[in-house]
């Protein structure tokens, strides 16, 4: 239910057919098996191409849509003892810690993910931490910058 949901939400928030859906959501689930955060983030602006609005929840919502259909576990707003992340996705590989900033910088967002530890209940994990600091441009409607870096502190 969870899947079909999901499905029809990124098809309608994105605005884009079903094969291109499809095409795309094939080509996050390899460079999430490759471990390819930015050809990752290169699929997922296609998503974000069309949309019509300028809010950050909208991005955030299609970002989760997108997730749950390539069968990453995905968390969005979870709280930590500091604040909250805006989204975090879980492979068997890795864990990936987002942060979004709407008409911000990407160094922004990795900075505040560094600043207030939004990673550090995972570093105990034993997979591979990777942080990402997301910008989306309003005007652009799309993502225009990100800063990615694994956590040096991780424990393996």
């Amino acid at each position: 239910m969870e899947t079909a949901f999901s499905q029809a939400l990124s098809v309608e928030f994105a605005n884009i057919d079903e094969l291109e859906h499809a095409s795309l959501l094939t080509q996050m689930v390899e460079a999430l098996r490759h471990d390819d955060v930015n050809d990752m983030l290169d699929a997922l602006s296609c998503f974000f191409s069309n949309i019509p609005v300028k809010r950050e929840k909208y991005y955030q919502t299609l970002f989760y849509a997108v997730f749950v259909l390539i069968g990453a576990r995905t968390h969005a707003e979870c709280w930590t003892n500091r604040g909250r992340v805006d989204a975090v996705v879980e492979t068997p590989c890795g864990i990936y810690v987002f942060e979004f900033k709407l008409n911000g910088t990407a160094s922004a967002a990795l900075a505040q993910i560094k600043e207030k530890g939004y990673h550090e209940k995972y570093l105990r994990d034993g997979r591979k931490v990777t942080l990402a600091g997301v910008a989306f441009d309003a005007e652009m409607r799309n993502l225009s910058d990100r800063q990615i870096e694994v956590a040096a502190d991780a424990v393996r």
